[in-house]
């Protein structure tokens, strides 16, 4: 069986984490790339939590990590740090090993350059119809990425969506 090629477009809190660290798990998906939007946490914070995970997950050759829309389209953002703590990651930057240091420092894996629009549009262009996207949180980069080639974006295999 040949794994599905996926983007995951992410607003990683702590459900978004988990989906990250299950799709790296299954032999049914390969992660092209990850684009990071503002949702469950700012875009910053977003973008950082993606990069933790692969940091914990250790790959050998993580994918891409490229940043999205910072707000929604029409309305102001809303984080919801109520549920998912500070960090977004139910605060895990405050926790320490038995010896005082910090269990999860600061990633240092960063992002790429190019805009998340840019690198959704880059591989679907690269690879017509052979890439799925699964969307965890606001369809934002989405929406910016059809709307910028609708063309290209329909190239996509499929949509899946968490709604």
């Amino acid at each position: 069986m040949q794994a599905r090629r996926v983007i995951i477009d992410t607003d990683p809190g702590i459900d978004d984490a988990l989906a990250l660290i299950l799709a790296f798990r299954s032999p049914e998906l390969k992660v092209e790339a990850i684009t990071t939007v503002a949702g469950n946490v700012p875009l910053e914070d977003a973008t950082r939590n993606a990069l933790q995970v692969l940091e914990v997950l250790d790959l050998s050759e993580p994918p891409p990590v490229a940043r999205g829309a910072a707000k929604p389209l029409t309305r102001e953002p809303l984080a919801a740090r109520h549920v998912h703590g500070e960090d977004g990651l139910g605060d895990i930057a405050g926790l320490l090993r038995a010896d005082g240091s910090v269990r999860y420092p600061e990633p240092t894996l960063s992002p790429v350059s190019e805009s998340a629009v840019e690198v959704i549009l880059e591989l679907l262009r690269e690879n017509p119809d052979e890439i799925s996207i699964i969307a965890l949180g606001p369809l934002t980069n989405i929406a910016l990425a059809f709307e910028a080639d609708p063309g290209v974006f329909s190239q996509v295999k499929e949509l899946i969506v968490m709604g």
